[in-house]
């Protein structure tokens, strides 16, 4: 029981840490200095499914690329920017690219997707044991 408590612990600081490595990211790319964002996301466990809501305001569907492989899922895409001079240049735009892996196996060509209000959902259905 004390290894799994660990492992636990350690899967629990490995998680902290990409999550402040993201926001590092975010912070680095909004200064300007980077011409990508990385998109934050979320995963829901709903049973028979995982669904996956990701914000990209500003971004187009025809500007977006979804691609399952098994339990890997990757998103591509791009944000235009207004051209201009800016005062204050907060929001990042540019190509992003974002991989994830499903917690478990998903049926391969299961996704659906939806981009609604600037968030993506995305939904895979779980292999049936």
């Amino acid at each position: 029981m004390a290894d799994s408590l660990e492992r636990s612990d350690a899967f629990q600081q490995l998680q902290e840490i990409r999550a402040k490595l993201e926001d590092f990211a975010r912070r680095y790319t909004a200064s300007g200095l980077a011409e990508s964002w990385i998109p934050a996301l979320d995963i829901l466990d709903e049973g028979d499914s995982f669904r996956v809501l990701v914000d990209l305001p500003g971004v187009k569907a025809d500007d977006l690329e979804v691609r399952q492989e098994g339990q890997q899922v990757i998103l591509a895409g791009r944000r235009f920017l207004p051209d201009g001079t800016y005062t204050t240049r907060e929001r990042s735009g540019g190509q992003f690219t974002r991989a994830f892996s499903l917690p478990e196996k998903v049926e391969e060509n299961s996704a659906e997707a939806s981009l609604k209000n600037g968030v993506l959902e995305l939904r895979f259905a779980k292999i049936k044991s």
